[in-house]
Order: C-alpha cells, then sequence, then structure tokens
C-alpha cells in the first residue's frame, strides 16, 4: 500500500487578485472609507493553515463563494481596476483630490459590481431560497416571457 503524502502547505497567505470570495469584498464595501487616503483592497487572502477557505470565511465558519460564472469577466476588469487605483494612490504624481476622487469611484464601482453580481445569480436562479432555485435550473421546464407561456429549448417550438 502506497504511503499517504499530505498536502503540501504554502509558507505565505496567497491572495486571490481575480477569483475573489464575494464575502470579502461585502466586507471591505462595508468598512472602507475613501476619506481615509487608503486604496481599495479586496483582501482575499488564502492561508497555509485553510487553504481551501479564505481567511474571512475560514474565520466566520462559511463557505467562499466566488463571482458567478457569467460575471467572471467583469471580476477581473474591476481587479484590473483596483490594480490601477493602487498604483495611482501610491505615486507622488497625483494630488490629495483625485486620490480621493478615484478612492470614491473604485468604491462605488466595488459596489456597482456587488449589486450586478447579486442581480445577476438572482436572475439566472443561482441565489435566493431553495425552492425558486430548484425551480429555476431546469432547462425545458414551461416559462413565462412577457405574459407569453413559452416552453422548450433547442429547436422546440415557442409561442409568442
Amino acid at each position: 500500500m502506497p504511503t499517504q503524502s499530505t498536502r503540501i502547505q504554502r509558507a505565505a497567505p496567497a491572495k486571490a487578485s481575480r477569483l475573489f470570495c464575494m464575502h470579502c469584498p461585502r466586507t471591505v464595501n462595508t468598512h472602507f472609507d475613501p476619506g481615509e487616503g487608503v486604496a481599495f483592497d479586496i483582501g482575499c487572502y488564502h492561508d497555509a493553515r485553510a487553504s481551501v477557505l479564505c481567511r474571512l470565511c475560514s474565520d466566520k465558519n462559511k463557505t467562499c463563494t466566488p463571482a458567478c460564472t457569467g460575471m467572471l469577466g467583469n471580476a477581473f476588469d474591476l481587479a484590473a481596476i483596483l490594480k490601477w487605483q493602487q498604483d495611482i494612490i501610491e505615486s507622488d504624481i497625483w494630488n490629495g483630490d483625485v486620490k480621493r476622487t478615484i478612492l470614491k469611484e473604485t468604491h462605488d464601482l466595488a459596489i456597482a459590481f456587488d449589486c450586478a453580481e447579486s442581480a445577476h445569480a438572482r436572475e439566472h436562479g443561482l441565489k435566493g431560497t431553495r425552492k425558486a432555485v430548484r425551480s429555476n435550473h431546469h432547462l425545458g421546464v414551461p416559462f413565462e416571457v412577457h405574459g407569453y407561456m413559452a416552453s422548450g429549448l433547442f429547436g422546440h417550438s415557442i409561442g409568442f
């Protein structure tokens, strides 16, 4: 019988810059103050001790929930904008008014991303009550479009 090997643990925490857990930006959105002059940072770190969950989810005993698959491109764009924002804040070229404006706008953008991701998940039945999620995920089940009943997908007749 082969010997059981253990998973290699990280020496330092790994930052999830693009595939971050949605609990992390929601927490930062709640506590972020653009007036402090500190760059907006999602801060989703995966430790060596709990490499499957991020620090926040591990501490609060939650499950990490990444952005919906259909929103991953938007999450990558948000991460790129936050990286740009961090470079601007650390730079000596821009004055305080410009930096405060950028901090405020990136905070607003992060809040808008959270709202869009939540709306996307609800619209496609990925979030909500268990009954709503269960009934929305089946393909080919009759559904209503603008007051007209439509049934079937992929070549089936749909009457509008």
